[in-house]
């Protein structure tokens, strides 16, 4: 069975040049932890997740407020809240482009249900897109998709 079965065709999507504010209102607000990011001529050029946007955060030395100050054992400072809030806006202006994985794992519509699964499981991802042949979206697979899958397999077994 191949993934065109399984997999979603109405994906939750980013601009490349869409600022990581917006990714993050996107994952909180779909309750999504990831999703495909696209060029303007709507290929695939990365993914950008929850564990991505983290990543970046601990990279960028940006501690969340509540953070600064347990461990100062204190209220920050006056001088200490405006560095914060310089960081968190950098944080929100920073491009997605800047912040995904580009190294990004497709497949095609034509592969294989459990190739898709040891794939996912080799590379430690929740999420493949699938494209086609000139690397245009036309769906996703899921780790949730997989295990739905499963689930009807196993039922229909019964």
């Amino acid at each position: 069975m191949y993934v065109h079965l399984i997999m979603s065709t109405d994906v939750i999507t980013i601009a490349e040049d869409a600022t990581l504010e917006e990714a993050i209102n996107l994952c909180t607000g779909r309750r999504i932890s990831g999703m495909p990011v696209l060029n303007r001529e709507n290929k695939v050029t990365g993914v950008i997740s929850e564990k991505d946007i983290l990543a970046f955060t601990i990279q960028e030395k940006i501690v969340p407020f509540t953070r600064l100050a347990a461990l100062t054992g204190q209220n920050p400072d006056l001088k200490e809240m405006d560095l914060l809030r310089n960081s968190m806006d950098k944080l929100a202006q920073t491009p997605v482009r800047h912040v995904m994985t580009s190294d990004v794992i497709t497949i095609t519509e034509e592969t294989l249900i459990a190739e898709a699964a040891r794939i996912m499981n080799r590379h430690k991802v929740n999420r493949i897109p699938v494209v086609d042949k000139e690397n245009k979206l036309k769906g996703i697979v899921t780790r949730a998709d997989l295990i739905s899958y499963l689930a009807e397999k196993e039922e229909n077994l019964r």
